[in-house]
């Protein structure tokens, strides 16, 4: 009976213990909230700088142009102006918004670790190294896990396969966002991807370097007339 007694109670414990560490979030991940009026006017200012950046008229000698941004700014947008982004084009589809996840990142040295908290499932993340090499973009994933358990290689590839059935099941019939949503599915199963987006008018943007540091992002690009137009930086 003791024997058993004990058994019984360790069963108990590791149960409750595998319970509270898969409902446990970690401290990093801290989204603001999507009406918070600092986070919107963060955020706001966020797209609206990499908007003007994007689109500007470069001179022809004006080859390459820099940006960067911190994960507090990221956030910001992630919080504030994807959901309503999503909900624009969402609203266009035949099933109409639906609920959403949350998702934060933060910057680490020459990775990414994004973070999401699904309605219904426990946090979830994946820890993603960018890369340009010859020229294509690839993000092998390092690391990841369910709340604060890190998972293994192949328990680590399933997550991450879920991470993106999720994200090309939330692309469907949103028009304007397919590309995006597309290259991020294909980074995190561990396909590359152009690092060249065409702004629709003649001109595309390629990345041409990515350095990210702890709380950081910066990034080198190139504006181009597209495939078909006259080949020289604006």
């Amino acid at each position: 009976m003791k024997v058993r007694a004990v058994v019984g109670f360790l069963c108990v414990a590791i149960a409750l213990g595998a319970f509270v560490l898969v409902r446990r979030t970690p401290t990093w991940f801290a989204p603001p909230a999507r009406d918070d009026a600092a986070a919107i006017d963060r955020g706001e200012r966020l797209e609206s700088a990499l908007i003007e950046q994007f689109t500007r008229v470069r001179a022809p000698d004006a080859s390459t142009w820099s940006i960067a941004f911190d994960d507090d700014a990221a956030n910001a947008w992630l919080a504030t102006r994807l959901p309503r982004w999503i909900e624009h084009f969402e609203a266009r589809s035949a099933g109409g918004p639906r609920q959403r996840e949350v998702v934060q990142l933060r910057f680490l040295r020459d990775a990414v670790e994004l973070g999401l908290s699904r309605p219904g499932t426990p946090f979830a993340s994946a820890t993603l190294a960018p890369r340009l090499t010859a020229g294509e973009l690839t993000a092998p994933v390092t690391g990841g896990g369910v709340a604060s358990v890190r998972l293994p290689g192949g328990a680590l590839h399933a997550l991450v396969g879920w991470l993106a059935a999720g994200d090309a099941e939330a692309s469907g019939g949103s028009p304007g966002g397919e590309r995006w949503r597309s290259d991020v599915t294909a980074l995190l199963r561990g396909e590359s991807v152009s690092p060249s987006f065409d702004l629709g008018d003649g001109r595309s943007v390629e990345l041409l370097d990515l350095e990210i540091h702890p709380g950081e992002l910066r990034a080198r690009l190139r504006t181009r007339r597209s495939t078909g137009a006259e080949d020289r930086p604006r």
